[in-house]
């Protein structure tokens, strides 16, 4: 299992270069300090062997074993890599003011979360921006 605190898309890019898409289900998720993991997980879903002691905060729909989502190839897609970053730090600066628990991100609806307001998200996407900008500044 590999953690991190992402900075911007080239750490999450060597996180996700370092996992084999032919060896098994993956997930992404994000650890309530923080922390980014991506785990292998069983057929059913479950994180295998996460550290107990981690509390689950964002959890992104797996990845299955085969459709392109994590190693080498997944990597170089800028794309992919960039839209991933945005939508990790998009529900994780909303996760500061939700409800405990873990929340669950739809892939295929990355707005998806605990009923915030659209209000909410233009904000937050807001700040998404101006934090991006800077880093592409620096």
């Amino acid at each position: 299992m590999d953690t991190k605190l992402l900075t911007s898309p080239a750490d999450l890019r060597v996180m996700i270069a370092a996992a084999n898409d032919d060896s098994g289900n993956h997930v992404l998720w994000v650890d309530v300090g923080g922390g980014v993991h991506l785990t292998m997980t069983g057929d059913d879903a479950t994180l295998v062997g996460a550290d107990s002691r981690c509390q689950v905060r964002l959890r992104l729909a797996h990845f299955e074993k085969g459709d392109g989502m994590v190693g080498t190839e997944a990597a170089l897609d800028t794309e992919l890599v960039g839209d991933l970053y945005a939508v990790l730090l998009h529900h994780w600066i909303l996760a500061r003011d939700a409800a405990p628990g873990v929340i669950h991100i739809d892939l295929d609806d990355p707005d998806s979360g605990p009923g915030w307001t659209a209000t909410e998200v233009a904000v937050v996407d807001e700040a998404l921006l101006s934090q991006l900008k800077l880093q592409q500044t620096q």
